[in-house]
């Protein structure tokens, strides 16, 4: 008879099985078979090994492997399986396994059950697979979360601590300043002005820092409400009218008559308006110019800052928004600031759900480009992408 059809089977079954086996080995995978209604397991050497047993060693019961599985896993497990026959499902569950010696090691186990004719269970095959290191790797990343907390904690802790120390006396400084301006002319008054111009810088890089802090930490979140954008841009130009005038610099804007109202944060939207203004202010020479649109394009807006200022390489975009980060740093750096401004901005545009676009060009100027939407459906879709 003419057998070579069945050689060829035998020969791609025999090499399907070598490479099964290969990869059994490489994963560290044992196989059993359990024998429901008789109550017989069948384990390979690989399975004996993870439970600690010599080769031939396992006893082949049921009751041998509920043995070495480790007391508080035991009732998981079985339940596991049970839950797996009777919703005929596959099975897979963790345990860890006492070794002798006092050793434990986690263990995966899956399998699949077999049921006759009348839907009675009667053999679940599966496998065994050693998941010892990545329980290890998943403990380790769980304790270095926990000391991430809590050094965020403290952090937190410490900042709110350090806003009421140094608040308290800043605050007493600025208005003592405020006084002495008043009152005093020529040399003195210089001293009063600078002390004052001083204390408000310093006054605004704290509420920078604990803005920032409160936005990494996730405790802050941004209330939603009706909101009127050309507002925000024409009480934050207002405000800024003053540094303009003194630096001499023009200022163009492009503002709908319409409100350019949505569903937003104000007080975000402040911060992110003004944050841009004052760095185009403050990177812009004497004699600039600056220019604010406003564009209204229905379910979203869009503000652009723009300045013929010093600019900056391109290629330095990438890192704009990272937190104390500034093109030129170090004692040596041409423009005061604590580099906090931008990544507030990105911060707060993430969190409203917006996008944030810069282009810029060494000494030709940049222009700032957020995207901000003025729905609640894309509220919602962006705090699940914060959340999630």
């Amino acid at each position: 008879m003419d057998i070579t059809e069945r050689k060829r089977r035998e020969e791609r079954l025999q090499t399907l099985y070598a490479r099964l086996q290969l990869a059994l080995d490489v994963s560290d995978t044992g196989t059993f078979d359990w024998e429901i209604q008789a109550g017989e397991v069948i384990w390979d050497e690989t399975s004996e090994r993870l439970f600690g047993y010599e080769p031939g060693g396992f006893p082949g019961t049921f009751a041998a492997w509920a043995q070495h599985v480790h007391p508080d896993d035991l009732p998981g497990a079985r339940e596991d399986i049970e839950q797996a026959i009777e919703n005929q499902e596959k099975y897979k569950t963790e345990f860890r396994v006492q070794i002798p010696g006092g050793q434990q090691r986690w263990i995966e186990a899956q399998g699949v059950v077999e049921y006759d004719d009348r839907g009675e269970p009667i053999r679940m095959l599966g496998i065994h697979t050693d998941i010892t290191e990545r329980k290890k790797r998943e403990q380790t990343l769980r304790e270095a979360k926990e000391r991430a907390e809590e050094a965020a904690r403290l952090k937190s802790a410490m900042l709110a601590n350090m806003s009421h120390e140094i608040r308290t006396p800043l605050t007493s400084i600025t208005g003592f300043s405020e006084v002495l301006e008043q009152n005093l002319s020529g040399q003195h008054g210089d001293f009063a002005t600078k002390i004052r111009k001083s204390s408000e810088r310093l006054q605004r890089t704290l509420e920078s820092v604990l803005h920032l802090s409160k936005l990494e930490s996730s405790v802050h979140k941004l209330e939603r409400e009706e909101v009127s954008l050309r507002a925000v841009v024409e009480d934050v130009t207002a405000a800024l009218r003053d540094d303009l005038t003194e630096k001499s610099l023009a200022l163009q804007t492009e503002i709908p008559d319409s409100p350019v109202s949505g569903i937003s944060n104000e007080d975000a939207l402040h911060r992110i308006c003004r944050n841009l203004l004052e760095n185009a202010i403050k990177f812009t020479p004497a004699g600039g110019c600056v220019g604010i649109r406003l564009l209204d394009e229905g379910r979203s807006a869009t503000l652009e800052i723009e300045d013929s200022g010093i600019g900056m390489d391109p290629e330095n975009v990438p890192g704009l928004f990272q937190a104390f980060r500034q093109e030129s740093e170090g004692m040596a750096r041409e423009y005061e600031g604590s580099g906090l401004g931008l990544s507030i901005v990105k911060r707060l545009t993430d969190e409203l759900g917006g996008e944030v676009d810069v282009e810029t060009e060494k000494g030709e100027g940049t222009c700032f480009a957020v995207t901000l939407p003025l729905t609640d459906d894309a509220h919602e879709r962006s705090d699940e992408t914060v959340g999630g």
